[in-house]
Parts: C-alpha cells; structure tokens; sequence
C-alpha cells in the first residue's frame, strides 16, 4: 500500500441503453502515512469559545506491527472549565484527495471506511469523540453528521475496530463555522465547487463537573473514501458517441 497515488483506480461500469448510463465508482486510499502526504489542519472549536477552553492537537505518522504498518496517532489536550461545553476539531488534510464535479462528475453519494483505535490516559473521566469526514469546499469546512454504521461516536477507552458508512449524501454533512457555530442547513454542493477531503476526529466530554485537562488520543489506519458519481456531461457525451458508432459498424 502507498500513500503517494492517492487516486488508485477510478473505474466506471458503464451500460449504454438510449442515454442510461451507470454511475462509476471513485476510490481513494490510503496505507502509508508519508510526509507530503497529508497536512493536519489548526485546531479549532464549533462552538463560541467563552475564554474558558484550552485545547491542542499534535498529529505525527508512526510505524507499528508486523510487518511494519504506517499509521496516524492524533493526540488532543483539552481543559474545559465546568458549565461550559464545547467541541474541538483538527481534520487531516488527504493530499490528493480532491474531487472536480465539473471534470469528474457529480457525486450521488459517499461511503468511507478507517480502522481506529482509541485510547485516552485519563479514564476517570469521561472523554468523548467521534470519526469525522469533513469536506472542503468553496471556503467552507463540513463535517459529516453522525448517521450510525459505527461513526456515533465513541469512548475513548473503546477497543479498535473498522468504521464504516454508505450512501451518504450532502445533506448528511452539516457546516462548521469555526469558532462560532454550525450550519445545519448549509451542506456542501455535490455537483459545484471541487472538493477537498479530511479524517478526523471531534472530541469533547459528557463530564458535567468540567473536565480538567484530559489527553486523549486515537490512532487512524486503512483509510478509504468511495464515491459514486455521475458522468460529466463531456463523458456521457462521447460514451454515447462511442455507443453510436459502435451500433454503426455492426450494421
């Protein structure tokens, strides 16, 4: 596995029956952490940070296993004084990991896959997060909604395991405003702007005492994003040309 060609295969299945044609499926994945690339991006909260909270992110490639496997181990340092409550996010830029509808098609829907393992040096108190998929796009950042398939969210102390979702669409990613709020009727635009994806991991406490500072950290391995899209217009176009002319010559 090689994170250098982050775009391994995009293949389509294609049916020609009049204009019918079958959305392909684009993949992108991951196995090596190497430097270049991914970028962690400047944590931030996604809410109105009241001065009260103290948090940082440091994310690093590691070597574990064997053989030796390539992963990501993110760790957050986090104090939120009682009363207050808040989330903090810090995405991991997939280098490569872009999506053009304009040249690539519109996307009808998502499905993402990452191994985690989860751990946290404070286990008296309750620390929580969950796997996120975020999306960039047109300035803004979105963050994929809950949706069950093992992305609810979790505690720390949770053994690892693969995380999965499907057939998620844009209204299944709700936008962050960093440092201010969230949108959650904005979502990002499946046939616009081109898209850039991140991993990560939102953190915060059901801890109503307040937290005091907690170290948590998650480990991220075997990422894999699938895309089903719809042709662009230009692709659909010579598909038909070829469809076309392939009629032609057998009669």
């Amino acid at each position: 596995m090689r994170f250098q060609s982050i775009l391994l295969s995009a293949s389509a299945l294609v049916v020609l029956s009049g204009a019918a044609v079958a959305g392909p499926t684009v993949l992108f994945q991951e196995s090596d952490f190497e430097p270049g690339s991914w970028d962690a991006m400047t944590p931030f909260w996604s809410g109105v940070p009241d001065g009260g909270e103290v948090g940082s992110v440091t994310s690093d490639r590691f070597s574990g296993g064997n053989p030796v496997n390539h992963f990501m181990l993110q760790q957050y340092t986090m104090n939120i004084p009682q009363g207050v409550f808040n989330v903090i996010h810090a995405p991991i830029l997939m280098n490569g990991w872009t999506h053009d509808p304009a040249k690539d098609g519109a996307i009808e829907s998502v499905a993402a896959s990452v191994f985690t393992f989860p751990v946290t040096d404070a286990p008296d108190l309750t620390s929580f997060g969950g796997p996120r998929l975020y999306i960039l796009q047109g300035g803004g950042i979105f963050m994929s909604t809950a949706g069950g398939n093992g992305w609810e969210g979790f505690e720390f102390d949770d053994p690892a395991q693969v995380r999965n979702f499907d057939s998620f669409t844009a209204e299944d990613f709700i936008q962050i405003i960093p440092d201010q709020g969230l949108d959650l009727d904005s979502h990002p635009d499946f046939d616009g702007e081109v898209m850039q994806f991140a991993f990560g991991v939102q953190l915060t406490s059901t801890n109503q005492g307040g937290l005091g500072t907690v170290t948590s950290a998650i480990g991220w391995d075997n990422l894999s994003l699938r895309m089903q899209v719809v042709p662009a217009p230009g692709a659909t176009a010579l598909l038909a040309c070829v469809g076309l002319a392939g009629m032609r010559r057998r009669r």
